[in-house]
C-alpha cells in the first residue's frame, strides 16, 4: 500500500511516494532527543522556490519546517506533531498554506530550550501549532489547530491573512507579538484550556495593527488581550459568545483600536428603535468601546481583498526579515 504526494513544478507533475509504514511511524519527542520532522519534509527540501504541493489525506507525524517560498494544499490532511514543540514552521516570504489539521504540540520549560533543527522557534511561541517567524505576505486558510499549548504563533512578521481557521482547545489560540497588519476573518476561536500564567483566544502585542473580522471568539477566558505599545486595530463584526471575559486591556496601553458592529454576549442593552443596534455602547473600559453593538448576530461581509505591500511593518521593531 503506498500513498502519493504530488508536487507542481512549472507544469511538471512529479509524484513522491511514501510507505504507509512509513506514514503511520509514531515518534516520540522527550525533551533533549532531536527533532523529528514529517515525511513531507523531504519534499519541501527539494522543491524548487514557488512550487505548489498538494497532500493527500492522511495522518503525517512530524514537524514541518517551510523555509522557502511554497504553496501547500492539503486535502484534509493531518500534521500530528506528536508531543513536539511545533508543528509547522513558516520561515519564508509569500508562503499559502491550506487544508491542513495540527494537532499535538507541546511547550517545554524554558529550561530545556528550543533544538537547534527549529531554532527559530522563539521560547515565547514554544508549543505553537502553527508558528510564522521573521516573514512577509504569509496566508493560512482553511486549517484547525487543536490539542496543542499555542493555536498560531507570529512574531516579527508584515502581513499576515488568516482566513476561515478553527482553533479550539489550547491555551493561547493565537498569540501576535512585534507584528503589523494580521488580518484575521471568518475564523472559530474557542475552548481554550486555562492553565497557571493566563490563556485568551487572541493575545495582541506590540504594534500589531490586527483587524479581526466574522469571527466567532467563545468560551474562552479572556477573549482578547491588549498588550502596551498595541494600537489601530480594528474588530467589527464578531461574534463574542460566553468568555470569561470578552476584552482586557493592559492599562498601559489606554486606547487600543475600533470595536464597532461586535454582537456581546453580556450586554445588557436594550434596542429601544429596533435598529438591530444597541442603544448604549458596549463598555470595554475608559478610552475603548463598541459605539454600535449589535443585538442579533452580526452580518456577513466579504473577506478583505489580500495585499502585500513590499517594504511595510513597525519601524524600529521589526528587524528585516531573512
Amino acid at each position: 500500500m503506498v500513498k502519493e504526494l504530488k508536487i507542481r513544478e512549472t507544469g511538471i507533475l512529479l509524484l513522491l511516494v511514501l510507505s504507509a509504514i512509513v506514514l503511520a511511524k509514531h515518534v516520540n519527542c522527550p525533551s533533549g532527543l532531536p527533532v523529528k520532522f514529517s515525511p513531507i519534509q523531504d519534499t519541501i527540501n527539494t522543491a524548487q522556490e514557488g512550487a505548489t504541493i498538494r497532500v493527500p489525506r492522511n495522518i503525517y507525524f512530524g514537524v514541518l519546517k517551510i523555509n522557502k517560498t511554497l504553496t501547500l494544499i492539503g486535502d484534509n490532511a493531518i500534521i500530528d506533531a506528536n508531543g513536539q514543540q511545533a508543528g509547522i514552521l513558516i520561515l519564508a516570504p509569500n508562503v499559502i498554506l491550506s487544508g491542513f489539521t495540527v494537532q499535538n504540540v507541546i511547550r517545554f520549560p524554558d529550561a530545556f530550550g528550543v533544538p537547534p533543527e527549529i531554532s527559530e522557534l522563539d521560547l515565547e511561541m514554544d508549543g505553537s501549532g502553527i508558528y510564522v517567524y521573521q516573514t512577509r505576505g504569509t496566508q493560512i486558510e482553511n486549517c484547525s489547530v487543536t490539542n496543542c499549548f499555542m493555536g498560531v504563533g507570529i512574531f516579527q512578521t508584515v502581513t499576515v491573512s488568516l482566513k476561515t481557521l478553527n482553533i479550539y482547545n489550547t491555551t493561547w489560540q493565537v498569540m501576535l507579538s512585534y507584528s503589523t497588519d494580521v488580518q484575521i476573518f471568518g475564523s472559530t476561536i474557542k475552548d481554550n484550556f486555562v492553565r497557571e500564567g493566563g490563556a485568551a483566544g487572541i493575545w495582541i502585542g506590540q504594534h500589531s495593527l490586527m483587524t479581526l473580522r466574522n469571527c466567532t471568539i467563545e468560551n474562552n477566558m479572556w477573549g482578547l488581550i491588549f498588550q502596551p505599545e498595541t494600537t489601530y486595530n480594528k474588530v467589527q463584526y464578531n461574534n463574542f459568545l460566553n468568555n470569561t471575559y470578552n476584552v482586557y486591556v493592559h492599562p498601559v496601553a489606554l486606547w487600543v483600536g475600533e470595536f464597532p458592529n461586535n454582537y456581546w454576549s453580556d450586554y445588557q442593552g436594550i434596542d429601544a428603535d429596533g435598529d438591530g443596534l444597541g442603544d448604549t455602547p458596549y463598555r470595554i473600559n475608559a478610552y475603548n468601546a463598541d459605539p454600535h453593538p449589535m443585538m442579533v448576530d452580526p452580518p456577513y461581509t466579504p473577506p478583505p481583498k489580500y495585499e502585500y505591500q513590499a517594504g511595510g511593518g513597525c519601524p524600529g521593531k521589526v528587524p528585516n526579515p531573512k
